[in-house]
C-alpha cells in the first residue's frame, strides 16, 4: 500500500506541492484516486450542457477541455511513473499543456466520451499503482524534474481537486 505519509517532499519537485497538499487527509493513494474520480464524475454530471463548451474568459479552457487535460496529463504522469518504477534512468522531456487543449478537438465530442476516456484512464492508473509496490519509490527525470513514481500518483489525485476548484470557482459550484 503506497501512504502520502511515507512521501518525502524530496520525491517531487517543489512546484508540485499545491497538488500533494490537496490530498492531506487521504493517506492511502487508491483511496485518494478513486475519492478524485469520484468527485470529477459527480460534478460533470452536475454542469449544466450549455456550460461545457464555453471558457469563461477568452484564451481559458472549457470544462470540456479541462476534463480531456486531465485525462492527458494523467497518461503522461502515469506513464512516467510507469518508466520510473521500472529503473528507467532516461530523462523524459516536458510537454506543454496548452498545446494538447488547443490541439484537441474536446468541445466537439459528447460528454459522455469524454467521461469514459477518464474513467478508463483512471482504471489503468489505479491497477498499475495498484501493483507497483516498492518500486513506487525509485525516481527519474520528467521535464528536468527528480520525482518519484509514487509522488506522480499523490499528483494525479491533488491535479484532479486543483482543477476542480477552478472549475467550481469559475464556471458551476454545484447549486
Amino acid at each position: 500500500m503506497i501512504l502520502l505519509s511515507e512521501l518525502s517532499p524530496d520525491e517531487y519537485a517543489g512546484y508540485f506541492s499545491r497538488y500533494v497538499n490537496l490530498i492531506k487527509g487521504e493517506e492511502n493513494l487508491l483511496g485518494a484516486l478513486a475519492t478524485s474520480r469520484d468527485d470529477i464524475l459527480d460534478y460533470y454530471g452536475t454542469i449544466p450542457a450549455k456550460m461545457l463548451s464555453v471558457a469563461y474568459e477568452a484564451g481559458k479552457w472549457t470544462p470540456k477541455q479541462v476534463l480531456q487535460h486531465l485525462s492527458d496529463t494523467e497518461r503522461i504522469m502515469a506513464y512516467r511513473a510507469l518508466r520510473f518504477s521500472r529503473n528507467d534512468k532516461t530523462p523524459l522531456p516536458g510537454f506543454e499543456q496548452d498545446d494538447y487543449v488547443w490541439n484537441y478537438n474536446a468541445n466537439d465530442l459528447p460528454l459522455e466520451e469524454l467521461l469514459a476516456e477518464y474513467r478508463i484512464v483512471r482504471q489503468g492508473t489505479e491497477r498499475l499503482f495498484r501493483n507497483m509496490g516498492d518500486t513506487a519509490t525509485r525516481t527519474g527525470t520528467g521535464s528536468n524534474l527528480k520525482m518519484s513514481a509514487r509522488a506522480y500518483a499523490f499528483m494525479i489525485a491533488g491535479h484532479d481537486r486543483h482543477h476542480l476548484k477552478v472549475l467550481r470557482e469559475r464556471y458551476w459550484n454545484g447549486k
